[in-house]
């Protein structure tokens, strides 16, 4: 009969992968109830999962460090913030900023013993939606082959692929640092990820894979001697899906739109397409201007591929670094860049500069160095 700290060690092991990718398995839930989306279901799994998190991990002796000052930092920047602008967004902007700052306590409890002890739920629980995540996707996939937008739309949600793959590699990192590997873990290992991994290479999805690639050589360099063959292996077998997907899809329409227009962009002849008349600008990304006076950021006066997700973040870039010089120590003003940008409804995919615009140079500091500390820490 299992004892009480193993129930909560497998408990914990279920639901941290929810944490890592509550979207994951809100897109799975939605789809699977032939539902478009719920801003309560949303909102109830986000907190009751990050409470269960803090309260299956809470132990009362933590000791005070100095991420836990830097984060008391963060907070009273941002209370500070919204204090002194007043409320710029609606409530759910602010629900998902308070859950987004209730995840740091919550988390903050997690000990060596709960991630060694949780492995194996964790380990069961992510395979169980990343398979079906691959599944999905996978069909989709097939329906929407040539279909230009890319990605393929799952359930009605376009960046289905992204999530699921954001904690597929959480999975390949457990998988490769939390066990001594085998030759026979590592083959079925490498069996196990090979095809999901091709399936989100097919479905374009890019900067995840960056961000994977980089963990994985981070594995490679820390691991030991006789370890690190093994996850040099499984990096192999990563790579080799990556490019078994894409050139399969890349022989696709969907593919050569997009490989097209990166050889368009590589050549530097992105076209300007800024004209004056009588001291006014035409803009080509929006209907009409704002009624507020407008900042000139760059995706109001440069053309840009809107059915193209690359040419899309690196114009959100532009505007952001744009907006960062005049965004004042102290400032609170959630969704600025989407109230200023010329591409609607596009937050810049980049939480430092998010943090930066939104809410000024403080909370940016403070939010860098406390990810610098954590990342040293951890």
């Amino acid at each position: 009969m299992w004892s009480e700290n193993r129930l909560r060690h497998v408990a914990f092991g279920v639901v941290l992968p929810i944490l890592l990718s509550p979207v994951s398995v809100l897109v799975l839930w939605f789809g699977l109830t032939g539902s478009s989306g719920n801003s309560l279901v949303t909102g109830a799994l986000l907190t009751i999962n990050t409470l269960a998190v803090g309260l299956l991990c809470f132990r009362r002796d933590l000791v005070f460090q100095p991420a836990d000052c830097l984060f008391l930092a963060l907070l009273l920047c941002i209370v500070s913030s919204s204090a002194s602008n007043g409320l710029t967004s609606n409530a759910r902007e602010y629900e998902l900023l308070v859950l987004s700052l209730v995840a740091y306590p919550a988390c903050r409890f997690i000990s060596h013993v709960d991630v060694v002890s949780g492995r194996s739920s964790f380990t069961w629980a992510a395979s169980i939606i990343v398979l079906l995540g691959a599944i999905v996707t996978a069909t989709a996939l097939f329906e929407q082959w040539d279909d230009l937008h890319g990605k393929p739309i799952v359930f009605g949600f376009d960046a289905a692929a992204t999530h699921f793959l954001g904690l597929l590699s959480f999975l390949i990192i457990a998988l490769v640092t939390t066990r001594e590997l085998t030759v026979r873990r590592t083959a079925l290992v490498s069996a196990l990820i090979f095809l999901p991994t091709a399936i989100f290479a097919a479905s374009l999805v890019r900067f995840t894979f960056i961000a994977l690639a980089g963990s994985l050589c981070l594995a490679i360099i820390l691991a030991e001697a006789k370890q690190r063959w093994h996850v040099v292996g499984v990096a192999l077998v990563v790579l080799i899906a990556i490019a078994i997907g894409s050139i399969a899809r890349y022989s696709s329409n969907a593919g050569k739109f997009f490989a097209n227009y990166a050889i368009k962009e590589s050549t530097g002849n992105a076209e300007l397409v800024k004209r004056e008349s009588a001291g006014d600008v035409e803009f080509v990304n929006r209907e009409s201007a704002h009624d507020v006076e407008l900042v000139k950021l760059p995706s109001c006066y440069l053309a840009v591929d809107l059915g193209n997700s690359i040419a899309i973040r690196k114009m959100i870039l532009r505007d952001a670094l744009g907006l960062i010089p005049s965004a004042g120590w102290v400032k609170g003003d959630l969704d600025s860049l989407m109230k200023l940008s010329c591409i609607k409804q596009t937050e810049v995919h980049n939480s430092i500069m998010q943090a930066a615009v939104e809410l000024g140079w403080l909370v940016r500091c403070c939010f860098f160095f406390l990810l610098c500390w954590l990342e040293a820490r951890y």
